[in-house]
């Protein structure tokens, strides 16, 4: 856990989950050694970040998250998002897995990589209608990119 409220860079490796209390960044880096260890943004945290860069593991987002230039995920990342992320002038590359709760995603410049994939998170009731509402400036699908709700709400 890295404690205090104002960062210049954080970059978290290992093999263990870990959290970011509330807090400004300038650069948060995750690249963990084990694929199943994750960066935790728990619910009432508040992190804003000018960059995100997810370079291995995975991301549970369950609280407050704004980002206010970049986000990169590389393949193989996966990023949960069931909180509130908040995406001014925003870039987003994506070549992992981005799945989505709010059913809004937006910013200035989205691009699906060739492995990358933007959907919603499965819905835990059939009796519920999803949507995904996606805005961006300029949006750009790679081939072998995907944007998919299938089984998740969508019919």
């Amino acid at each position: 856990m890295f404690t205090g409220d104002n960062y210049r860079n954080v970059t978290a490796t290992g093999a263990e989950n870990f959290t970011l209390e509330t807090g400004d960044y300038e650069t948060i880096i995750v690249n963990t050694t084990n694929e199943t260890s994750s960066l935790i943004i728990q619910e009432g945290d508040d992190i804003n970040s000018t960059y995100f860069i997810l370079e291995a593991g995975a991301v549970i987002h369950r609280g407050s998250l704004s980002i206010g230039q970049e986000m990169n995920m590389s393949n193989g990342t996966f990023f949960y998002d069931n909180g509130t992320t908040t995406r001014l002038g925003f870039t987003i590359n994506l070549n992992g897995t981005l799945e989505v709760w709010t059913n809004l995603i937006n910013g200035s410049t989205l691009e699906i990589g060739t492995t990358g994939k933007l959907t919603l998170i499965a819905p835990n009731t059939t009796d519920m209608n999803y949507t995904l509402n996606i805005t961006f400036e300029d949006l750009t699908i790679l081939p072998g990119g995907i944007i998919n709700a299938t089984g998740r709400g969508y019919e």
